[in-house]
């Protein structure tokens, strides 16, 4: 049976991924993203294709920016910025004669989840990835949100503390995994490339008082915007993907200081459902399993969930 490939383009790495229909991961690698211009760029994607072309009926990308699922043009390529304007979906498929799809990285990460992770069996819910900023994907009614722009899910730019100055008024600094292990190294007088385990085994031990009200701080922001997101969408469950989602004490800190804020707002605890807060499923692998449902769906080839 032929194969299909998945590819999660990030701005460390591209990702790649030979996968069965069912989502099963047959063999994965990675190669170093050429940053610099696009022609560099072309040719690192079409040599993964290249390696696989024979085996393969399809290819499933993820990619950073808004993406236009239709016709496969990014604007905005974030870490990326000469993917702005570039139609992967035109270039790929022409080259190669293949079936090819192209979709949002934090929507594809939600759809991995929708398909075979945290969110499988219920018919909505959102997936958030904490990282630099935080992506964000929505599932309403067994289908991706985009709304009116292709811009639902971009909750990075939500106004987070509306007290504070420029970019750290937003939810993508203040919900931002990255700044949070910067502000501790910073007080741990640590190497700014400090692996984020070290971090967490700081927290864990609440040897520094410091230390423990960052983390606190952090997570408090984060509830506060799932239970804005809650009181919008009125989700069964969220799930929380990226690195340190790995790290147990998130979610469990998480859950509580959500708790701990609709406590203290009675009327908001009688009135809003609490959502299931859990781990995503697939950590770094979900883009790629994504990448591939957003293709299947698009050729109505998904089994019945």
């Amino acid at each position: 049976m032929s194969k299909l490939l998945g590819i999660d383009i990030g701005g460390t790495n591209i990702k790649y991924a030979l996968l069965e229909k069912n989502g099963e991961i047959f063999l994965k690698d990675q190669i170093a993203t050429p940053a610099c211009n696009l022609a560099d760029f072309l040719a690192a994607l079409y040599g993964i294709v290249d390696q696989f072309e024979a085996q393969i009926s399809g290819i499933g990308i993820s990619a950073p920016g808004k993406i236009d699922s239709e016709t496969g043009m990014i604007s905005f390529g974030g870490a990326l910025p000469f993917l702005h304007g570039c139609n992967l979906k035109e270039l790929l498929s022409q080259k190669y004669q293949l079936s090819v799809e192209i979709e949002n990285d934090a929507k594809a990460c939600a759809l991995a989840e929708y398909w075979l992770g945290s969110l499988a069996g219920f018919p909505s819910g959102a997936v958030l990835v904490l990282g630099t900023g935080v992506g964000c994907g929505v599932i309403l009614d067994g289908k991706i949100s985009r709304g009116t722009h292709g811009q639902c899910g971009e909750v990075s730019f939500m106004i987070g503390r509306p007290e504070a100055k420029g970019m750290d008024k937003l939810v993508g600094t203040s919900c931002s995994s990255v700044n949070l292990i910067s502000q501790i190294s910073d007080v741990l007088s640590l190497p700014a490339d400090t692996d984020g385990k070290v971090i967490f085994k700081e927290i864990r031990s609440q040897r520094h008082p410091q230390v423990n009200q960052i983390f606190m701080d952090y997570c408090t922001n984060l509830a506060t915007l799932l239970l804005n997101i809650q009181a919008m969408l009125d989700l069964p469950i969220f799930a929380i993907g990226g690195g340190i989602s790995n790290q147990p004490i998130v979610i469990e800190t998480l859950n509580r200081q959500y708790d701990l804020l609709i406590d203290e707002l009675p009327i908001v605890k009688e009135t809003i459902s609490r959502p299931n807060i859990v781990k995503a499923t697939y950590g770094s692998d979900a883009n790629l399993i994504g990448a591939v449902y957003h293709l299947l769906d698009r050729k109505d080839e998904i089994a019945c969930r």
